[in-house]
């Protein structure tokens, strides 16, 4: 973690809705500041504080530059609940 916390247990299906981001996506919408605490939505409707900022991960090698990446708790990830 650079900022903020992970997903613990307390972050069920019925908790509201939070988000972990990487350190691109922060500093693309936070440049000048701390992206934990502000509100942000997937699609439009849901909206969620995001509580916590990871390091860059390269997922298509050292020389692609990392992309944004937002991350869900897996209690939320299935659409049936």
């Amino acid at each position: 973690m650079v900022s903020g916390r992970s997903f613990p247990d307390r972050d069920t299906a019925v908790a509201p809705l939070v988000f972990i981001v990487n350190q691109r996506f922060a500093s693309t919408y936070w440049p000048n500041g701390d992206a934990v605490g502000h509100q942000i939505s997937l699609d439009d409707k849901n909206y969620g504080a995001i509580v916590g900022v990871v390091q860059n991960v390269k997922q298509s090698g050292v020389k692609v530059d990392a992309r944004m990446e937002v991350f869900v708790p897996l209690s939320k990830s299935n659409p049936t609940q």
